[in-house]
């Protein structure tokens, strides 16, 4: 398991979200699907040695019984919450796991103005 807990300058996108009344996890989403698409490697899964890959996508927001989906996705940054690092989820075909935190307001120090 690969984990990557990554910052994302949000600069732009928060005003584009204010111009067209959308939800950072509406943004969220539709990168997911957009990165299913244009990297189907990431639809893929493993059962029994064997490499299986999906023909449609399928995202999941919440627990479902039937959990065969594409990406398994939490926004616990709704609740107030840092984005974990593991997931609970212990069986299944999911190829992606994928959790949104809470934004923090930071600094950034841009290495071209130091020099």
């Amino acid at each position: 398991m690969k984990v990557l807990n990554k910052k994302i300058i949000l600069t732009n996108t928060l005003q584009y979200m204010e111009n067209n009344n959308l939800k950072l996890f509406h943004i969220y989403i539709a990168s997911l699907l957009k990165l299913g698409i244009e990297k189907p490697v990431f639809n893929r899964f493993v059962v029994g040695k064997r490499v299986y890959q999906r023909n449609y996508l399928a995202v999941e927001f919440m627990a479902n019984n039937s959990l065969f989906v594409s990406a398994y996705v939490t926004n616990v940054g709704s609740i107030g919450l840092d984005a974990p690092y593991h997931h609970m989820y212990e069986w299944g075909t999911t190829s992606l796991f994928s959790s949104l935190g809470q934004i923090h307001k930071d600094y950034i120090i841009e290495e071209e103005k130091i020099k």
